[in-house]
């Protein structure tokens, strides 16, 4: 059996013995008719809570964590929909970019995981896992190791993480 294997940018054909092989084929999913209509329903008619807007005052700091380059999510859709929501511009809304321990986004991969007008509007802000400052201890492990969480994470009156689900190919 002839089977095309994606790889890289393309394909790679390779030969499999019939007797060995079984082919499994996704199904497919239509996707949302509205994304927007969607996110937005969901924000204002939570499972088993009130609405989002519900849980936040004019003084009510709010720290959206969003994924880096490194994954998938659209961010450039979702977090715009997000802060509309909110109600635009905010000197309470911080902005992080959740990096693990990858390398800083820069201010253009920013602007094009989140729009140029969002990183211009609002403070925007890479996750710093080397700078003590930066983490704030929560507690410790069963070893004893250090729980380290971003300061802006804890800080937060409010804090709505973003992003999806999938499996680590490292876990």
């Amino acid at each position: 059996m002839r089977v095309n294997l994606a790889y890289g940018l393309g394909h790679l054909a390779i030969e499999l013995p019939d007797d060995r092989t079984t082919v499994i084929e996704p199904t497919h999913i239509d996707g949302l008719v509205d994304e927007k209509a969607t996110v937005l329903n969901a924000l204002q008619n939570p499972i088993d809570s009130l609405p989002l807007l519900e849980h936040i005052s004019p003084d009510t700091k709010i720290c959206i964590a969003f994924t880096d380059l490194t994954r998938a999510t659209p961010n450039e859709r979702i977090i715009p929909w997000l802060l509309e929501y909110l109600g635009g511009p905010s000197d309470n809304i911080t902005l992080l970019n959740q990096l693990g321990t990858h390398r800083p986004n820069t201010r253009e991969e920013l602007e094009t995981m989140l729009t140029p007008k969002i990183v211009s509007n609002y403070r925007v802000l890479n996750h710093e896992p080397e700078n003590q400052d930066a983490l704030v201890q929560v507690g410790t492990t069963a070893d004893g190791t250090p729980a380290l969480l971003n300061r802006h994470i804890v800080e937060a009156d409010l804090r709505i993480i973003t992003g999806f689900i999938e499996p680590h190919f490292f876990a």
